[in-house]
């Protein structure tokens, strides 16, 4: 997405943006990692550039479509972890970019059983 004003263009890419999602989400308590979804349909995840890397950004229209692929560590509540991940990505790249989300689609692909060292 662009934003022009008076004094030139400013650009951020899509890579920003997943970048931003992806460590507000890995930042919420109960996420064990990010993951891609192998799952779904492989052409969004050979054509989503960087869905392979556990979030993806699609801009509809002007309003940004996040989805985030997570991985939840064993004991944690799954409805809570993925709520929290919605807001805290929601904020996250409103508070960095002011764009507006329109959504913010958590899936959960995995739960983490044991640590591994």
């Amino acid at each position: 997405m662009d934003i022009s004003n008076e004094l030139g263009t400013v650009a951020i890419s899509d890579e920003v943006l997943c970048t931003i999602a992806g460590v507000a989400a890995k930042e919420v308590d109960g996420v064990a990692e990010l993951a891609a979804s192998l799952g779904g349909n492989i052409k969004d995840l050979i054509t989503k550039k960087y869905a392979g890397k556990g979030v993806s950004v699609e801009n509809n229209e002007g309003e940004l479509v996040v989805t985030v692929n997570i991985v939840v560590k064993y004991k944690a509540n799954v409805q809570d972890v993925a709520l929290k991940v919605q807001d805290a990505v929601l904020c996250a790249v409103n508070d960095m970019t002011n764009y507006e989300v329109a959504a913010v689609n958590v899936n959960v692909v995995n739960v983490q059983i044991a640590d591994e060292k």
